[in-house]
C-alpha cells in the first residue's frame, strides 16, 4: 500500500488517478475493493473525489462507506 500512496504530510496521503486525460480508464466495478479493505484496516478516516459520472466504481465505494 505504501507504494501506491503519496504521503503529503505526517497524516495526508493520495492515492491519485492516473496524470492523463487523453485516456479513458474504467476500471471494473470491484477493482478497488482490496485497496478499500486494506485501507479500512490501516487508516482512520477515507475521504474520495469520485468523479462526476456515476459509474459502478465510484456507485459501489460509496454504498459500502460507512
Amino acid at each position: 500500500m505504501e507504494r501506491l500512496l503519496l504521503k503529503c504530510t505526517d497524516r495526508l496521503s493520495l492515492l491519485a488517478a492516473p496524470a492523463t486525460l487523453e485516456q479513458v480508464y474504467d476500471f471494473g466495478a470491484n477493482a478497488f475493493d482490496s485497496v478499500f479493505d486494506t485501507l479500512r484496516m490501516t487508516t482512520s478516516c477515507i475521504v474520495l473525489d469520485v468523479p462526476h459520472q456515476w459509474s459502478d466504481g465510484p456507485k459501489r465505494a460509496l454504498v459500502g462507506a460507512d
